[in-house]
């Protein structure tokens, strides 16, 4: 199960932690999963 952070207008958005570097977001589309890209960013 991935975490979630509550923004400040009440929305909530999942995110996945890999590593200890600089964070990079990055954002898809409903209905897609961020598992595409998986490979590019570990």
């Amino acid at each position: 199960m991935m975490d979630v952070i509550t923004l400040k207008d009440g929305a909530q958005t999942a995110y996945r932690d890999w590593g200890e570097a600089r964070p990079i977001p990055v954002s898809h589309g409903w209905p897609l999963s961020g598992d595409p890209t998986g490979g590019s960013v570990r």
